[in-house]
């Protein structure tokens, strides 16, 4: 069989290709991210969220599989996936191919991005990865000081809605959600005991907490959230992650999954933005009556942090506001923090993801009372 590898990998090569699945398109696409000089002067937006995010994700998920081989291929998955406000010939083919990834074996998934890992980067590019990596940098800052803490570089990319909140296109096939199906994992609340002194550590094993009971979210959230979020049973699909690496603007991850029928209040409460239902479509509406139908999925960003007060409660809005992110926000004058995410789909019939990005203090605190 005929594989277009890209230059530099022969089909003999084990990082190359798994035996009968002709992978080169995809290593070539990748490929274009690693080798192409690098000429961004800051830090691409949102990278160290979704670094964090992605230590969440099932292990069969397409960007899990990319992250496990290393940060070299992660980033290049990062890339080749965060293009919507970018234009180039090429670029429907491109996402679509993206999109068709999800569907190879999980075999081949790994066999690409193994080829991606072994690959020799670009000087400008291993340079950059050696300045990016959140790894490198917590080892870095513990080697140099062991108070010293990295925020994250929030000024590149931000395009604003509503004069203040932000939006991003997700363009890829959607992976398993951060927020556990009850259909697809039916055990008990998972968790290794966390320790306050241990936890302030930097070098904390990954927590992960899932399926909070439904006495912990009436206990940290108001009424009406109580009622917007998924349940079976007597838990709730919540789901808290403390990362490996306690670093750059994640300390801690806490993701809830809202009803369908509540998304559009949530999204115009807590974001100022309008959702509305066509058939079994969910479309986005702009202030001039313009909307926009996800592609699968939209990712919006910007709560000012009365509002998340006013719907999350007292106890979240005070770990947001511990968020080194949400700090190096305030220093520069963001109103609309961007620790607040909701992941929508275009099926009318999906929960959204809201997703908080929480200081790790105020994070043990809201998992001590969640989780009790």
């Amino acid at each position: 069989m005929s594989l277009d590898l890209p230059t530099g990998l022969e089909p003999s090569d084990p990082q190359a290709v798994l035996p009968g699945h002709p992978i080169g398109d995809y290593v070539t696409l990748f490929r274009r991210h690693l080798v192409a000089e690098w000429r961004r002067k800051k830090k691409p937006y949102g990278l160290d969220e979704a670094w964090a995010k992605a230590h969440t994700l099932s292990e069969e998920a397409t960007e899990k599989i990319f992250l496990d081989a290393g940060f070299q291929a992660w980033i290049s998955y990062y890339l080749a996936t965060n293009i919507a406000g970018y234009h180039y010939k090429g670029k429907s083919a491109d996402l679509n191919k993206i999109e068709s990834l999800d569907q190879l074996p999980i075999e081949s998934r790994r066999a690409i991005a193994t080829a991606l890992a072994g690959l020799v980067p670009h000087a400008t590019v291993q340079e950059a990865i050696q300045r990016l990596n959140p790894s490198k940098r917590a080892r870095n800052r513990t080697e140099s000081s062991s108070t010293a803490s990295a925020v994250q570089n929030t000024s590149e990319g931000t395009a604003y809605f509503d004069n203040a909140r932000t939006m991003s296109v997700t363009t890829r096939s959607p992976e398993p959600r951060d927020v556990p199906d009850d259909s697809r994992n039916s055990s008990d609340t998972v968790a290794t005991p966390i320790a306050r002194a241990s936890a302030l550590n930097a070098g904390l094993g990954e927590q992960r907490l899932e399926k909070a009971p439904v006495k912990g979210i009436a206990a940290v959230l108001p009424q009406y959230m109580c009622g917007a979020i998924r349940k079976s049973g007597m838990k709730a699909s919540v789901t808290m992650t403390f990362p490996h690496e306690q670093n750059g603007g994640i300390h801690c991850f806490m993701s809830l999954s809202i009803l369908p029928n509540k998304l559009e209040f949530v999204a115009m409460k807590l974001l100022g933005v309008h959702l509305e239902t066509e058939g079994k479509m969910r479309y986005v509406i702009f202030p001039n009556g313009a909307k926009m139908l996800p592609r699968p999925e939209v990712s919006l960003q910007g709560a000012m942090d009365e509002t998340i007060r006013e719907l999350l409660g007292s106890m979240i809005a005070s770990a947001v506001a511990g968020s080194p992110l949400r700090k190096e926000e305030i220093a520069n004058a963001v109103l609309a923090t961007t620790c607040v995410t909701m992941t929508i789909s275009n099926s009318a019939h999906d929960d959204g993801i809201l997703n908080l990005n929480l200081g790790l203090e105020g994070g043990i605190a809201v998992k001590e009372a969640l989780f009790m």
